[in-house]
């Protein structure tokens, strides 16, 4: 086993817990992010001033050199590993040990990423709102028990712990088509596909300034909720049959919303009042879900952002029905 092809930290375990002190000072942290030990074993030059401690920079890279030389035939006494016979002298080797480098790097990396997801959602937090991404189903592994300083100097920093990602396929659920009754963006757009959306719109309405950059991320942002109310209606016009509109059950789904979503209605598609219906409803539907999923926090919307709705969905809608689709 070799983490030569990882990036990852270098760890150092020692067998005499009485110079645990000196793993620990190798292993600080100096203001660039790198550790004592690696600037050892760079020579950058950046380890010299352990002089004025007594420490000799350049004798430590020696004997760090010839140790990482070294060459072990065997395997530590204290692992209990298992092997099964694939063939006459081959193995697979079955309980592989996790490196406490790649584990200390991976905990690192993952923390990072947990505190910049927490900050883009804390609305105290001068990055709210900003682009984020989170790893789920992480799992907390612990070395050492109540001694992690026994097993190396990394696992000592971390007091004992590290991450075990998930290696599971995603498991997707066949998502359910909802006929709408009454109103197409009520009731059938999925809640999960654009709640994201509307809280990035929201962390954008609370910058006080504009610019062209802003403009261009919230039309990016708006486009999305667009996007997935568009493929919706695409969907319910190729899943279900011409005319599925007309069962007395929908005879609450307005008209416009029926030319739209119903393709025994197609010949409709080329007149424009049902596409400025459809836009107007976009644009109420889309103020009235932020103003209920900010609440308090909302910022009061006006006509500017209504037209500005509105005519964004009435341009797609046109190009849609140009395009035939």
């Amino acid at each position: 086993m070799t983490t030569e092809n990882t990036q990852c930290e270098t760890d150092i375990v020692y067998t005499n817990a009485n110079i645990m002190t000196a793993a620990m000072l190798l292993l600080y942290k100096m203001e660039d992010g790198q550790s004592i030990l690696e600037h050892i074993l760079n020579q950058d030059g950046k380890a010299d001033e352990l002089k004025l401690y007594g420490i000799d920079s350049e004798k430590l890279y020696q004997q760090f050199k010839d140790l990482k030389t070294g060459t072990r035939g065997f395997t530590d006494k204290n692992l209990r590993q298992v092997y099964f016979p694939i063939s006459e002298g081959e193995y697979h080797l079955l309980t592989v040990m996790p490196s406490t480098s790649e584990l200390g790097t991976l905990f690192d990396k993952l923390n990072i990423i947990r505190r910049e997801f927490s900050a883009a959602r804390d609305p105290k937090d001068p990055n709210y709102g900003k682009d984020c991404s989170n790893v789920w189903d992480k799992t907390v592994i612990t070395f050492g028990g109540t001694k992690p300083q026994n097993i190396s100097g990394l696992n000592m920093l971390h007091h004992g712990e590290g991450y075990l990602v998930s290696s599971l396929p995603p498991v997707l659920n066949e998502r359910d088509l909802i006929l709408p009754k009454r109103n197409f963006f009520k009731e059938s757009v999925p809640y999960s596909e654009y709640r994201s959306f509307v809280s990035r719109l929201h962390a954008l309405f609370k910058i006080n300034w504009n610019n062209a950059g802003i403009r261009e991320k919230r039309d990016r942002i708006l486009g999305g909720i667009i996007d997935t109310a568009m493929m919706t209606a695409g969907r319910i016009r190729e899943e279900n049959p011409s005319g599925w509109s007309d069962d007395e059950k929908y005879n609450g789904l307005p008209r416009f919303q029926k030319i739209w979503l119903d393709n025994a209605y197609e010949s409709e598609r080329e007149g424009d009042a049902w596409v400025e219906a459809v836009s107007k409803d976009f644009a109420r539907w889309i103020i009235r879900t932020y103003e209920k999923i900010e609440r308090d926090e909302k910022v009061t919307l006006g006509d500017a952002e209504t037209d500005y709705f509105r005519n964004t969905i009435y341009d797609q809608l046109r190009e849609e029905v140009r395009l035939g689709l």
